[in-house]
């Protein structure tokens, strides 16, 4: 793409891209810069000539973003959301607003659309209709894929900050199927990983999905995969099921602070909302993604998952929305800005994954602040009934958040 003389346009939806930053498990203020995002864009896309952000503006959550938008230069269009249909209302507002872009200024040749939600995809086929090229941009794990797909290119915020994703397959699971089944619970060198995704899968390409090589995909997975470096090369390993006798993956933290006086069970009712009893937390994850799983791309309201997957067990509100806010922060479930409505995320395959990303969740804020956490005892605090059998989960969930993040 030749940006010496192109011209950008970036019209933002700020309601799904702040919900998910703030839903994520990063630092949205740091992971999340209007100027980062102008400079990125300029210098692969071409001068951004028009730019706007659109968001009830009144709203508490949007005020921390209105000095940063005036020091870039992005007017702040205010659109009012209340009612059921708010989302579609903002939608409706934000594709009039784009067609008025355009047509007053037709030298644009790139738009740039801040959004997760497929309702553009009508909008996206008729800037593609008139020679533009559409870029998307998102936040991890909140993306519907056909929005991704129907863009020329996606920009998504992580936990590793921006990258681009080109469309060519968005979803890994069947890259990641093939590994698992390849490696069969054990070990294989990276090498041998590549010729049998070459063998099997001929179409996928790690930089399709953002990444510079196939070493660095995988390195991306570190709740499933573990990766050593040889001097015969890169071993992966699969630790969905770690092999007997291995020694745990985690490391010893240091803490700046002295231990905490608050005993880890109070401090987790204090800065968590979770179903207090082991046998019944389990058995809701399990109904929830039964319930998601089932029927492949069901999206379900908020209470009537809670209905179907509660019913005649002990869960109070306050339970159940922490809950489901875990499994939304652990990458398990997408929910849109309040939650009232929920589906699986598409890179969940497996109940063993949901309950691994939940407790990721769960647990990240204690990991950074409690030096007494140890598998051990969060085995012991999540079941006290059977803690041993417990304990490989707790050491996942422990290798995976003292894993570090680029």
């Amino acid at each position: 793409m030749n940006i010496e003389n192109a011209k950008v346009a970036m019209l933002l939806d700020f309601d799904p891209l702040v919900t998910g930053f703030d839903n994520s498990e990063q630092d949205s203020h740091k992971a999340f810069s209007l100027k980062k995002l102008l400079e990125y864009i300029q210098q692969n896309y071409g001068t951004v000539v028009y730019r706007k952000a659109l968001a009830d503006w009144n709203s508490p959550k949007f005020r921390k973003y209105t000095l940063e938008c005036m020091r870039n230069g992005i007017e702040m269009q205010h659109v009012v959301r209340s009612g059921y249909n708010a989302k579609n209302t903002a939608a409706g507002f934000m594709i009039v607003q784009t067609m008025a872009c355009i047509a007053n200024n037709p030298d644009i040749t790139t738009v740039i659309l801040g959004t997760c939600d497929a309702e553009f995809l009508s909008l996206i086929s008729y800037l593609h209709s008139t020679g533009r090229t559409v870029i998307g941009l998102g936040t991890e794990g909140t993306i519907a894929g056909v929005l991704m797909n129907n863009c020329d290119e996606y920009l998504v915020f992580g936990s590793d900050g921006l990258r681009k994703v080109t469309p060519a397959a968005q979803d890994t699971r069947p890259a990641i199927r093939l590994i698992k089944a390849f490696l069969d619970g054990g070990s294989a060198y990276i090498d041998e990983l590549e010729e049998e995704l070459a063998d099997k899968l001929p179409d996928f390409n790690a930089e399709d999905y953002g990444y510079s090589d196939l070493a660095d995909f995988l390195s991306h997975l570190p709740n499933i995969l573990h990766l050593d470096n040889t001097d015969d090369g890169i071993q992966v390993t699969w630790i969905g099921q770690p092999p007997q006798g291995r020694a745990p993956r985690y490391q010893p933290r240091e803490f700046p602070h002295e231990m905490p006086t608050t005993p880890l069970d109070e401090y987790m009712r204090q800065t968590r909302w979770y179903i207090q009893d082991g046998p019944t937390r389990e058995q809701v994850l399990t109904n929830i993604y039964n319930a998601l799983a089932t029927t492949e791309g069901r999206v379900a309201s908020n209470e009537e998952l809670r209905r179907e997957t509660t019913a005649e067990l002990p869960v109070d509100d306050k339970a159940w929305q922490g809950t489901i806010y875990s499994l939304v922060c652990g990458g398990c479930l997408w929910g849109n800005g309040d939650n009232t409505t929920l589906s699986l995320h598409k890179n969940i395959t497996s109940i063993d994954e949901f309950r691994l990303g939940y407790y990721n969740s769960l647990f990240h804020k204690a990991y950074n602040e409690r030096p007494d956490l140890t598998p051990e005892v969060i085995s012991q605090l999540m079941h006290p009934e059977d803690p041993e059998t417990y304990r490989p989960l707790f050491e996942q969930v422990f290798n995976f958040l003292g894993t570090p993040r680029r």
